[in-house]
């Protein structure tokens, strides 16, 4: 969508002296399937950008360091602590099939996933499943383990090494594993190369010997995934089976931040003061429950979400219902309350928008984290001439600066807010 576009901003509701810019709230769904059968990305600024079937893959590759690796335990694959490398040929199951041993995909973090659960947490370099070296840049698999295919399948698998280019046997950058029945049969070695799913944010395989590519964008290109994934109840001793519980929600991209408010005002829109998490499980699953006297779901009339996007925007959003799993349909209200920012000398953003856009009474809204030296914006219009330059009030805050369209020739124009000689720019169509 053109960016200046879907700036069609409604006029600043004031909150004690405070502007906020916010759009128009639209209402939007995301449908999982029956059962949750599918895992949806979506985009705030897009909307859905593609639904992929939850159950086609088995373990999951992180492309980017620090190599985290996935199991899918929605599908009943688990993954189990093992024993050293070197006791490959003679690995034994005795003992080792336990609550107490089995590993879990974080739902903190994508760094962590269920191959990764042993790692040093205090440590850059360790990714749980094996040595890393910083001469050649290659993770050496120490750890063999076991991996619980069905009720009665289970193989043992070794993630042999992660290769940098310069490393690498290839000239590329790739993992290696091994995997095998229990008694050695059916041994095979894979590659799996890191450029043939560059942009995604993992590749996919299946115990059959699919390499899958089954994210529907890019990462940068989604903003939350719809899915299922196990939530550790800490509360619950590790020896019942429901210390780890699938639930269904939403998890965050890695590079979008969160902020919960419990709040009676579901208009809120000051995000000053907010503290943000990036804990992908931020959004997650706690805004609804299900009611075991109604046997119906319910949701929080009292949670509000703020979401900064990888743009930088920040949303509002608000679940409005949930169906469960007979069509796996999530209802919520979304609200681009803030975009664009600018970051002063100190390192501080402030964000401004043009509201309504397009429109031609309209508010230029701009909010200061810090104080400083100079603010000033300017419009030019399709030539570059500049139509209106002003200096603006530079101590912290939100303003609101009315401007008369009136007073321009219809058409297109840029304004462009400079904070301490650092600038941003946005289209405003003045019509």
């Amino acid at each position: 969508m053109n960016r200046f576009l879907r700036f069609a901003l409604a006029a600043p509701l004031l909150m004690g002296g405070a502007a906020f810019a916010q759009l128009p709230a639209a209402n939007d769904s995301v449908v999982t399937g029956q059962g949750y059968a599918n895992d949806v990305y979506y985009s705030f600024d897009e909307g859905t950008r593609g639904a992929v079937d939850r159950k086609n893959w088995d373990i999951a590759f992180q492309i980017a360091i620090p190599s985290s690796i996935l199991v899918n335990a929605d599908k009943g694959i688990q993954l189990y602590k093992g024993q050293p490398i070197a006791e490959w040929a003679t690995a034994d199951t005795t003992g080792r099939i336990n609550l107490s041993n089995r590993l879990v995909n974080s739902n903190k973090s994508w760094d962590y996933g269920a191959f990764n659960s042993t790692a040093d947490l205090n440590s850059d370099i360790d990714p749980g499943w094996g040595t890393y070296d910083m001469g050649t840049h290659t993770v050496t698999g120490d750890s063999l383990f076991f991996l619980k295919v069905n009720d009665t399948t289970f193989k043992k698998i070794w993630i042999v090494a992660r290769y940098s280019g310069q490393s690498s046997p290839t000239g590329e950058s790739m993992y290696r594993f091994r995997i095998a029945n229990l008694d050695g049969s059916d041994e095979i070695e894979r590659d799996m190369v890191v450029s043939q799913f560059a942009g995604k944010q993992f590749a996919y395989y299946t115990v059959a010997g699919d390499l899958v590519d089954r994210e529907p964008v890019n990462v940068t290109e989604w903003d939350l995934l719809f899915t299922k994934f196990i939530h550790v109840f800490e509360e619950i001793p590790i020896s019942q089976a429901e210390h780890f519980y699938a639930v269904t929600g939403a998890l965050s991209n890695p590079n979008v931040a969160v902020a919960e408010v419990i709040t009676d005002n579901m208009e809120l829109s000051d995000t000053t003061g907010l503290t943000w998490s990036e804990e992908i499980n931020a959004v997650g699953d706690d805004w609804k429950a299900f009611n075991n006297q109604t046997f119906q779901w319910t949701w929080s009339d009292s949670t509000v979400f703020f979401v900064r996007d990888q743009s930088g925007d920040i949303w509002r959003l608000i679940f409005t219902g949930f169906s469960g799993s007979g069509s796996g349909k999530y209802l919520f209200n979304k609200t681009l309350i803030l975009t664009s920012s600018v970051t002063d000398k100190a390192g501080a953003e402030t964000r401004f928008a043009v509201a309504p856009n397009p429109g031609r009474s309209v508010n230029f809204l701009y909010e200061l984290q810090n104080s400083a030296a100079s603010v000033q914006v300017r419009v030019a219009d399709a030539q570059g001439r500049i139509v209106m330059q002003r200096d603006l009030p530079t101590s912290a805050g939100f303003r609101s600066l009315p401007m008369d369209g009136d007073a321009f020739a219809p058409g297109l124009y840029v304004v462009t807010l400079s904070v301490d000689g650092q600038t941003t720019s946005q289209r405003w169509l003045n019509r």
